[in-house]
């Protein structure tokens, strides 16, 4: 039975790498890294090990601080919202928009929280 189960891990992860190297280039961004798989292959691994999912999430709290850090004059609160609640909201993101790049679940989900702009004469990151 570990033996199954191995083999369908390894499967997920080779299906993941294809999916990544195949979908990274849609659109005008290019992605590369754990976001570029699609939300499909997220459910589907997600459902294997909640291991993969945490480390998905790893990956996007730091997607999502690099969004804020490319914003020279605001940011999106991230703090407002814990850890699970992110998790979730990248679930249900992904079930009902199987085909879009788990990428893009992240994008939209950092731009759903409250947005702070900085005043004129600040701007964000200080140098």
């Amino acid at each position: 039975m570990k033996r199954f189960g191995m083999l369908v891990s390894l499967a997920v992860c080779f299906a993941t790498a294809l999916d990544g190297a195949a979908r990274a280039q849609e659109g005008r961004l290019h992605y590369t890294g754990q976001g570029a798989i699609s939300c499909e292959v997220f459910g589907a691994a997600r459902r294997v090990s909640p291991a993969i999912e945490d480390r998905l999430l790893d990956w996007a709290e730091g997607y999502a601080s690099g969004i804020n850090a490319a914003r020279p004059k605001g940011y999106f609160d991230l703090k407002t919202k814990e850890p699970d609640e992110m998790k979730l909201y990248l679930r249900r993101y992904c079930e009902t928009h199987p085909k879009a790049l788990y990428s893009v679940a992240v994008w939209e989900y950092v731009h759903s929280l409250p947005l702070t702009e900085l005043p004129p004469d600040e701007s964000f990151p200080k140098r």
